[in-house]
């Protein structure tokens, strides 16, 4: 498999998953994230525990948790734990 075609349709799903009309799913995982973290005082959370909370499935949170990783806006910890970063928190306080 061309790893070049497979990187350039993933960047295209992001760019999906993070733009246009209304809130997008990375918008609403980092904004659920910054509730759970900044609003409760809560360091890190369980990466399926947000997935469930805004309606994917486990397979779907982790290609979105990649994403949103690769774009700098959450932090892998331990496991299943993430964090925002603050480029996350600014995001999601847009």
């Amino acid at each position: 498999m061309d790893l070049s075609k497979l990187n350039k349709y993933r960047y295209a799903k992001v760019l999906d998953i993070m733009s246009g009309e209304g809130e997008k799913i990375g918008d609403k995982i980092l904004r659920k994230l910054y509730e759970k973290t900044v609003n409760s005082g809560v360091e890190t959370v369980d990466r399926y525990e947000i997935g469930k909370e805004v309606g994917l499935l486990d397979e779907q949170t982790d290609n979105i948790v990649d994403e949103l990783t690769s774009f700098g806006y959450i932090k892998k910890i331990v496991g299943t734990k993430i964090n925002l970063t603050e480029d996350g928190r600014k995001r999601a306080e847009i």
